[in-house]
């Protein structure tokens, strides 16, 4: 038996920092971890606990993007060194953790 399965894909969000507003693409590649670009950073408070939208939603004013070259850009300023955090306090650069 063979099954076939439709569907039809609307829009494609990414969001490179998590919880800032993502990115509306017309494509991107999917891979086995999910959309390329999705998640690599996240926001962090003074103590480096992850900060959510959930809790903060004033983020969400933030628009996180990834570029063709893997830059990370929040604002068009670069986060760190291509992958870095940025924390509560609008500071973004090298050395915070990594990962969503």
């Amino acid at each position: 038996m063979q099954w076939e399965i439709a569907l039809n894909v609307l829009e494609i969000w990414r969001y490179p920092v998590k919880t800032l507003a993502g990115e509306k693409l017309s494509r991107v590649c999917l891979g086995l971890l999910g959309l390329e670009g999705d998640r690599l950073v996240h926001v962090e408070d003074a103590s480096g606990r992850v900060m959510t939208s959930r809790s903060h939603p004033r983020f969400l004013g933030h628009q996180g993007t990834y570029d063709s070259q893997g830059v990370i850009r929040v604002g068009g300023a670069t986060v760190g060194e291509s992958r870095g955090c940025c924390n509560g306090r609008g500071y973004c650069g090298a050395g915070c953790k990594t990962g969503a």
